[in-house]
């Protein structure tokens, strides 16, 4: 093969076929009125003017970017309601723990009660002891002091 047989490659030959199928600018699209979906008809041996091309990408990516702000917006919106049951659901919890915490306080305040009833009960009778105990004493005394006197009478 000559160099003159060989055949030298350029986009053309990069191009889909010449029979004038149609060829997308960028990525498709679902938005049928989008400039991403304008189709570029390649007749043989011509492309398309740069300029055009890189416009059409531009647009194709503005929309895109548009899109995208669209779709961001949406999941925002999503994510706060989301958020607005996540944080309902957290304050149920909350309120929750805050009702246990109070019968907790309650049952405590019961038991503070119920304790300090029992210790004055337990006072009481410590000191129905002492009593008992000093009129023992008493009682052991005089007893022996009558016996001392009757031992001293007989």
């Amino acid at each position: 093969m000559s160099n003159s047989t060989l055949k030298r490659r350029t986009s053309h030959d990069l191009m889909p076929p010449r029979d004038g199928k149609r060829m997308r600018c960028c990525s498709p699209s679902t938005d049928s009125t989008t400039t991403r979906d304008k189709i570029f008809y390649t007749p043989a041996y011509h492309t398309p003017e740069p300029q055009t091309f890189r416009q059409a990408c531009d647009e194709d990516l503005y929309r895109q970017i548009a899109n995208l702000k669209q779709d961001v917006k949406w999941l925002e919106e999503c994510s706060a309601r989301m958020g607005d049951d996540h944080l309902a659901r957290l304050c149920a919890l909350q309120a929750q723990v805050n009702e246990m915490n109070a019968e907790m306080c309650a049952m405590e305040a019961q038991h503070a009660e119920e304790v300090a009833t029992y210790q004055d009960k337990i006072e009481g009778l410590q000191e129905a002891i002492r009593y008992q105990d000093n009129m023992l004493a008493y009682r052991t005394e005089e007893v022996d002091r009558l016996e001392v006197k009757q031992n001293n009478d007989i």
